[in-house]
C-alpha cells in the first residue's frame, strides 16, 4: 500500500437527468485495512454515507455541489467546495499574496528528451519533498526557466508542497512554479508562511484524479505580514530550530549499531546457536476466520530503525489463524527475510510472524539475543561488494542458517551490549530533540497565525 488519495467516479446517465447536483464523498475508511492483507476493522464510512444518499441527507462526509457552479470554473475540476473556515486574528495585517510575489510557471518540456546523466537538472512535483532531482533535460530551453538555489518552489499537482530549493541550478517543469518575491516579503518567510494555506486547500480539494491548484489559488492566499525585519527575526529563529533538527535527523539517519570484531572470536552458524523457523501466513488473505483478531502478527513495516525491541501493531489474527501462522515467543529474535532482508528484531511481546520472516527459537545459553541483534544489524551494514553483504540482499532461509557469527565470551557480548545500549541513549535523545523543535517552530508559527 502506498498513501496516495484515490478518487472514483462514478457515472449513472439517469440520476444526471434528475439532479442539477454531483455529490463528493470523502471516504477515510471502507472496512478494511490499507495493508496488503486487508483485515476487516470496525471503522467504514460507506454504510453511513450509503444511508444519507438514499434519504437525500447530508452528513459531514459528503457535499453536493450544483453543476452550474462546476461549470463556472476556469479549469473545470470536479471538486467538492472548500470547508467554510473561521477567520484568524493575526497581530498583523492579512495581505494577499498577489501583492507581495509574482509566479513562473514551469514549462511542459519534451519527456521524450528526458534521462538521468545528460543535459541540465529538470526539477519535477516528485522532486519538491527530496529537494533535489536525479533527472536530465537534453534539448534547448529558455533561461526564464531556469531555477537556482534560494529559490522558493511549490508543486501543483498532487500534494501542494513547497521548498527553498538547495539542489543546484535547473530547469522548472510543468506544474511546478516559482515564487518570486517582491521587497515586501523575504522569501524564508514566505515559505514558511505558506505551508498552512496550501495544506489547507490540499485538504478541501476533491479531485476525481490528481489533485490541482492553480495560480489563481495560489495568489488569493493570504497571509500575516509583519515588517521587514520582523519577518528577519521570525526567519532567524526558526532556521535557528531547523538547523538542530537538522543535525539531528543526520545523527537518526547515519547511526548504526557497529561492532568490532576480533579474528579470536569462534565463528559458529547461526543454525548451530538455535532453531530457525521459517513464518508463515493463513490463505485465502484478509479471511475473517483468520484475520482481525486479538493475536498479534509482526508485519515488515513494524521493524524500524529507531531501536532492536519491537511491538507489532499492524496485524492481527484470530486463534484459528493463529494455528496456521508461526507463534514466537517475547523475547525471541525475529529476522526479515523479505521486504527488507536481514533485518532483526527482539520481540516484546508473544506474537506470530508471517512468511517474511524466519524466527530464532531456542536461543543457545552462550549467546545474548541483543548481542545476535547488534550483530546481524553490523553484518547488514556491509557493503554489497563483499560477500556479506551480497548475501543479505538476497537473503534465503538455508543463507541464514549457514551464515557464520562470531561469538565472544558471554562477558564480552555484555559489554558490548552495554556500550551500545549507551549510544542508543544518546540516538534516542536525538529523536526527542527533533520532537521539541519541531513543536517549537509549529508554536511560532501558530502564534504568527493567531488564534481564531
Amino acid at each position: 500500500y502506498s498513501g496516495v488519495k484515490t478518487s472514483i467516479l462514478i457515472l449513472d446517465k439517469e440520476l444526471n437527468q434528475k439532479s442539477a447536483q454531483i455529490f463528493f464523498a470523502k471516504v477515510e475508511n471502507d472496512g478494511f485495512t490499507l495493508g496488503s492483507q486487508r483485515t476487516k476493522i470496525e471503522k467504514n464510512d460507506l454504510p453511513s454515507i450509503i444511508r444519507c444518499l438514499k434519504r437525500g441527507e447530508t452528513c459531514e462526509k459528503i457535499q453536493k455541489v450544483s453543476k452550474d457552479e462546476i461549470l463556472q470554473s476556469s479549469d473545470l475540476h470536479l471538486s467538492g467546495k472548500k470547508t467554510e473556515r473561521v477567520e484568524t486574528y493575526s497581530d498583523f495585517e492579512l495581505v494577499e499574496l498577489d501583492k507581495l510575489m509574482t509566479i513562473q510557471n514551469g514549462f511542459a518540456f519534451k519527456s521524450k528528451l528526458f534521462n538521468e546523466s545528460e543535459g541540465k537538472p529538470i526539477i519535477r512535483i516528485r522532486d519538491i519533498k527530496t529537494n533535489s532531482t536525479k533527472t536530465y533535460y537534453e534539448g534547448d530551453f529558455s533561461e526564464e526557466f531556469l531555477v537556482d538555489n534560494g529559490d522558493l518552489l511549490v508543486g501543483m499537482d498532487g500534494e501542494f508542497n513547497a521548498c527553498i530549493w538547495s539542489g543546484g541550478q535547473a530547469l522548472l517543469n510543468q506544474r511546478v512554479c516559482k515564487l518570486i518575491s517582491n521587497e515586501k516579503i523575504l522569501p524564508k518567510y514566505l515559505y514558511r508562511m505558506i505551508q498552512k494555506p496550501l495544506k489547507e486547500i490540499e485538504d478541501d480539494t476533491f479531485a476525481v484524479t490528481v489533485k490541482h491548484i492553480s495560480g489563481k489559488q495560489i495568489k488569493a492566499i493570504k497571509i500575516p505580514l509583519p515588517p521587514m525585519e520582523v519577518q528577519q527575526h521570525i526567519v532567524d529563529e526558526l532556521e535557528s530550530y531547523q538547523m538542530i533538527i537538522d543535525g539531528c535527523r543526520k545523527v537518526v539517519e547515519q547511526y548504526k549499531p557497529s561492532i568490532d570484531i576480533e579474528e579470536s572470536w569462534d565463528q559458529i552458524a547461526l543454525e548451530k546457536l538455535c532453531t530457525i523457523v521459517r513464518g508463515s501466513s493463513p490463505r485465502p488473505k484478509s479471511d475473517s476466520r483468520y484475520y482481525g483478531g486479538s493475536i498479534p502478527r509482526l508485519m515488515v513495516a513494524d521493524l524500524t530503525r529507531d531501536g532492536i525491541f519491537v511491538t507489532p501493531k499492524i496485524d492481527s489474527l484470530t486463534e484459528l489463524g493463529a494455528t496456521k501462522s508461526r507463534p514466537m515467543k517475547k523475547g525471541e529474535v525475529v529476522i526479515a527475510v523479505s521486504g527488507n532482508p536481514g533485518l532483526p528484531c527482539i520481540l516484546n511481546i508473544d506474537c506470530c510472524i508471517h512468511d517474511g520472516f524466519v524466527g530464532c527459537r531456542d536461543l543457545s545459553p552462550e549467546v545474548e539475543p541483543e548481542y545476535l541483534c547488534y550483530l546481524l544489524l553490523t553484518l547488514k551494514s556491509v557493503t554489497s561488494s563483499q560477500s556479506v553483504g551480497a548475501v543479505f540482499q538476497n537473503l534465503t532461509t538455508d543463507q541464514l542458517k549457514a551464515l557464520p557469527l562470531p561469538i565472544p565470551s558471554l562477558n564480552i557480548q555484555n559489554k558490548i551490549i552495554k556500550k551500545l545500549r549507551q549510544v542508543n541513549d544518546l540516538v534516542d535523545g536525538n529523536h526527542k530533540l527533533i520532537d521539541i523543535f519541531n513543536q517549537k517552530i509549529q508554536g511560532k508559527l501558530e502564534k504568527i497565525w493567531g488564534k481564531r
